[in-house]
């Protein structure tokens, strides 16, 4: 027999055994029966050659030695490991077999328990969630990459077990550690297929009131938003781009209005944000699909040529998040949807890229009624798609003094 141990591999000897002679015992037993008289025998025995010898396992012997012999490598990307001959002994399986002139002596490894083996030790190794690249546009040069996709990988450890398996009995080449690969939506190496291929909508809105807490919120929201990505018929949604407003994430007492009245709270002035990203949407000819005018005028928000009625506000209060005042715009393009933010004191800028899908956009001045803080504003906009098709839109605010 070929005994393994650890890399070693001898043969033990064959030995020469004794079989019972069933065919004497029987005649012998049915004699005594006939005369119905006891007897005592020895039990009779016969000569059995082993089937195996000793040489007839030389070859596999040797064959089996050389395969012990080094390690087996297995690589993935720019990770290497060794099969240590030691640990792989352990799933070795040996089955001789006589034929007529000859014996066959075949060597194989326990699949299943190989495959169970490689799992557990390499998955966590090999296997990984794809990861998106972050993308931004770039002035001179469009879309670029600002941190590479990564492909998501899983680890195909049956195939793993059957390559391994190859290269120990067979060639000792390197096995490539076969994987299933799941590509990123965001795939750095294919921008293309986003479909970003130009501005749609600017925005922009004057915030200078040199409050640190307020210009704060406004330059920490307006940098939280700045990068938010829309697939295809998918919403923006500004709360979810700017994430939960509290203390622990940045956000300070700053003042707010609500239900008219002037009062402060955590992330007092991020509807500067919310204000100017609207903005930037009427301007993409994109569906607005929830938007909120403040009740209370703030002078603020009409600077720099901008009349009263282009501003949105936002509400995070209480745990149900369905209940939030959000602002919403849907990608209806064809392609990615990118929103950029920053500040420049005493300005927040956005900017939205995306398909240029030969839409024309036309937004009207604001048509204003009443005055003061007793106003009504309604802003046109008519949006005009390739195909002739023609959507018009009217966005109203009504402001109240605090009281009436």
């Amino acid at each position: 027999a070929l005994v393994v141990e650890g890399t070693a591999v001898r043969i033990e000897p064959e030995r020469i055994g004794t079989v019972v002679d069933e065919a004497t015992a029987t005649a012998r037993v049915l004699g005594a029966l006939e005369g119905l008289e006891p007897m005592a025998m020895e039990l009779p025995t016969q000569v059995e050659q082993p089937a195996i010898n000793a040489a007839d396992l030389q070859n596999a012997q040797g064959q089996l030695t050389q395969a012990l012999a080094q390690p087996v490598i297995v690589q993935f990307e720019d990770q290497e490991w060794a099969l240590d001959p030691a640990t792989l002994s352990s799933f070795i399986t040996i089955d001789a077999v006589r034929d007529v002139n000859s014996v066959n002596v075949q060597m194989a490894i326990n699949h299943d328990e190989m495959t169970e083996w490689l799992r557990q030790t390499y998955s966590g190794l090999v296997n990984r969630t794809p990861s998106d690249a972050t993308v931004a546009w770039q002035a001179g040069e469009g879309l670029v990459a600002l941190t590479p996709s990564v492909s998501g990988a899983t680890l195909r450890s049956n195939a793993f077990a059957e390559q391994v398996e190859q290269s120990f009995f067979g060639d000792q080449a390197t096995v490539q550690v076969p994987v299933v690969v799941t590509d990123p939506e965001i795939d750095s190496n294919n921008l293309a297929a986003m479909k970003i291929n130009s501005m749609l909508g600017r925005g922009d809105s004057y915030y200078g009131g040199k409050q640190w807490d307020r210009d704060h919120n406004v330059e920490l929201g307006a940098q939280h938003m700045s990068g938010e990505l829309i697939a295809p018929a998918q919403e923006f949604s500004f709360n979810r781009a700017v994430g939960d407003i509290t203390a622990s994430a940045g956000y300070v007492d700053a003042g707010v209005i609500v239900a008219e009245q002037a009062t402060r709270g955590v992330g007092g002035g991020i509807c500067q944000v919310s204000t100017t990203v609207f903005r930037a949407a009427l301007f993409t000819g994109m569906p607005i699909t929830d938007w909120e005018p403040h009740t209370a005028r703030l002078s603020i928000y009409e600077n720099d040529g901008w009349d009263a009625g282009f501003d949105a506000s936002i509400i995070q209060i209480g745990s149900d998040r369905s209940q939030w005042g959000d602002f919403k715009f849907r990608n209806d393009t064809g392609g990615y949807v990118l929103v950029q933010s920053w500040t420049s004191y005493p300005h927040v800028v956005v900017e939205i890229f995306g398909n240029d899908d030969g839409r024309d956009v036309q937004v009207g001045d604001a048509q204003l009624w009443g005055s003061g803080q007793n106003l009504e504003a309604l802003i046109p906009r008519t949006v005009t798609y390739a195909n002739g098709d023609v959507r018009e839109a009217e966005f109203f605010s009504r402001y109240r003094q605090a009281g009436s």
